[in-house]
């Protein structure tokens, strides 16, 4: 009788699986660049008939606690995986992909769920999962499946704790797939999945350190799927101008009752060595504050905001591993309260809040001395602008509240951080109202802009990184302390002016921006200041920088007639040459978008105060503008088309004036 070599394979997966890889057996049939399109079709053919042939048995003489091919299956069903993984002919293999399914789908619909079955269907369990990784189009129809199966293993969870260990982590790994292939099944999950998964963890997972890494991965899986439903929220350097987005309840409330939200809360402290359960609080709290009634959300902010500061305190710094620990912990206390800003949470001048953050700059300095941090010494920076945001965030959570705490963070925190940014945020967040008792602010003001005076003389000094945010403060100084500023606004446009090419090449984009958000503010008067800074401006423009091309356009938004003015002729003429050239170079580079889109913009804002040019705008611009939007659109370039489109449509219609 001769045997094919495809069966002698298989053969070989059980009876080798133990000296050989099952891995290498599986690539040596479908990764090797030889095997071709048949050599693919014959393992898969035979590789299904195996399966399906040992399922049968399964059927016909499995007992609930015994299966007598439980090896052989086990092993066919690995392979499965693998073949799927390391298939090279994907073409061909697409063909089979139902087949798997279907025997996947099987195994996990076996009706028993003592250990023997509990192997099987975790090796079914991660072949589904390899499926919708590698074969992204399956996840639409495993998906209903899945989660009706998810429903009977959460079931089974409660009552085993077997089953938890040998399915419930690969079943959330295979849920977060699943949420990434599958967006749309996100409010499914939430509504229908999390809260078993929840009332799990409430009554099973927090009464042993046994299930610390279920809890890790259910911790994943939330995180996967609220990123798929809440907005991202604004960087604590946004905050100056963001707003709360709002995002309709999705009932979670009607499937977890507010007693059983409020025990999980009381289950936060006996999580306190799972680090993962703190990279979900902020988006939780976004949740409750949709789902349930304020003083459910209040509670929840409070409750959150306690255990990462606990967290953070009892954090010994001892170990390496601690720096990103640390780092995640801060991270999410700063979510947690730009989201408790943006939902307009009252915070109360917390002593806590701030002194385990003003304990935790203080030990930085003491961190990058330690010879035990030396090997990840790199990290500190993002630690420190961790902390630094962190600060931020809890300024615009606590409002005018934070007066309380301004001259202890001025006089012993923010120098210590060296961010001069923060300052910005400082004069926002107390900026008065109209009724108020100005002077404290205005003495603040004043401190401030001495404060950044004194670092602008000093700017050689400092390292680029430094002398940028310095730099870069300025315009946020000005939009934080409002009309407050203009008494020192031609001051500091001076001293900036003054200093103007004698540092690094890369700050000068800098200086033209901060001087711009000066003039925007409390345009100047002096004329030497003015010179100065057309001067600055016009240079930056014809270099074709993007601070100088923006910084135009925001001038041209705010006062054409005084830009047109001030600038002369000839630069105007030489900025439309720079225009020009970009127009006739092709290809277009990718890096060169944003400035060209710039210069478009700027075409298009000066084309209602031009004088004496229709004819040259007619015959020369128009056709050429037409051709770039031709060739751009040809190339895909959406941005560069739209800005081209905006020009050429207001050259037609000034052409038909």
């Amino acid at each position: 009788m001769n045997v094919s070599p495809i069966t002698i394979i298989m053969d070989a997966l059980w009876t080798n699986a133990g000296s050989q890889p099952i891995a290498d057996i599986v690539k040596a049939n479908v990764h090797r660049t030889d095997v071709g399109e048949a050599g693919t079709r014959d393992w898969t053919d035979a590789l299904l008939t195996d399966l399906v042939a040992q399922c049968d048995l399964v059927d016909h003489s499995a007992s609930p606690t015994a299966i007598p091919n439980e090896s052989q299956l086990g092993t066919l069903l690995s392979a499965a995986g693998l073949t799927i993984r390391y298939v090279t002919e994907t073409g061909v293999f697409k063909a089979y992909l139902g087949a798997f399914e279907a025997v996947f789908l099987r195994v996990l619909r076996l009706p028993h769920w003592s250990k023997p079955y509990l192997g099987l269907k975790m090796v079914a369990l991660r072949g589904c999962t390899r499926l919708m990784e590698c074969f992204e189009s399956t996840s639409a129809s495993l998906a209903p499946v899945l989660l009706t199966w998810t429903h009977e293993l959460l079931a089974q969870c409660a009552l085993d704790m077997l089953s938890t260990q040998l399915l419930f982590r690969p079943t959330c790994e295979l849920l977060n797939v699943l949420v990434q292939t599958q967006p749309s099944t996100a409010s499914t999950l939430l509504t229908e999945v999390l809260p078993e998964i929840l009332q799990l963890h409430t009554s099973v997972f927090v009464n042993s350190t046994d299930y610390q890494n279920d809890i890790v991965e259910w911790n994943t899986l939330a995180n996967v799927v609220l990123d798929q439903l809440f907005p991202a929220l604004p960087s604590a350097r946004q905050l100056m101008t963001a707003t709360a987005s709002s995002t309709p309840a999705f009932g979670f409330a009607a499937r977890v009752p507010a007693a059983r939200w409020v025990a999980f809360l009381e289950t936060l402290p006996l999580t306190a060595d799972v680090a993962s359960i703190s990279t979900i609080l902020p988006a939780l709290y976004r949740l409750t504050v949709i789902e349930y009634a304020g003083d459910i959300a209040n509670e929840t902010f409070n409750r959150f905001l306690s255990h990462l500061l606990d967290s953070m305190r009892a954090l010994p710094w001892d170990h390496p591993s601690q720096l990103e620990l640390g780092h995640g912990l801060v991270e999410s206390v700063r979510d947690l309260l730009i989201a408790g800003h943006l939902q307009q949470h009252a915070l109360a001048p917390d002593a806590a809040v701030f002194a385990t953050l003003e304990a935790l700059v203080y030990k930085l300095p003491e961190l990058a001395k330690d010879r035990l941090f030396k090997a990840v010494k790199a990290m500190l920076p993002d630690l420190r602008d961790a902390t630094t945001e962190a600060f931020i965030a809890l300024m615009y959570c606590m409002g005018s509240r934070f007066w309380d705490l301004q001259a202890a963070f001025v006089r012993d925190v923010a120098m210590k951080l060296a961010d001069p940014l923060v300052f910005g945020d400082v004069l926002f967040v107390l900026q008065p109202t109209s009724d108020a008792n100005h002077e404290p602010y205005e003495r603040l003001v004043a401190t401030t802009v001495a404060m950044l005076q004194k670092g602008l003389h000093q700017l050689h000094r400092y390292s680029k990184p430094m002398a940028q945010r310095l730099l870069g403060s300025v315009g946020h100084t000005v939009a934080g302390a409002g009309p407050f500023m203009a008494p020192y606004v031609a001051d500091v446009a001076e001293t900036l002016v003054d200093l103007y090419g004698t540092g690094s090449s890369s700050l000068q984009d800098l200086f033209v921006v901060a001087l711009t958000h000066l003039y925007v503010a409390c345009p100047f008067t002096d004329t030497d200041l003015v010179h100065g800074y057309c001067d600055i401006l016009s240079s930056s423009v014809l270099d074709v920088k993007a601070s100088g091309l923006e910084s135009l356009a925001i001038l041209l938004a705010k006062d054409a007639s005084w830009v047109l003015g001030a600038l002369p002729a000839t630069f105007w003429t030489a900025f439309l040459e720079t225009c020009t050239d970009a127009l006739t170079s092709f290809p277009v580079f990718e890096e060169d978008v944003p400035l060209i889109v710039l210069q478009l913009q700027l075409c298009t804002q000066l084309l209602p105060h031009q004088t004496n040019m229709d004819v040259w705008n007619t015959n020369v611009l128009l056709p050429m503008v037409a051709h770039f939007h031709e060739i751009v659109r040809d190339e895909g370039l959406i941005e560069v088309q739209e800005a081209s489109q905006r020009l050429l449509d207001a050259l037609q219609r000034r052409s038909t004036v």
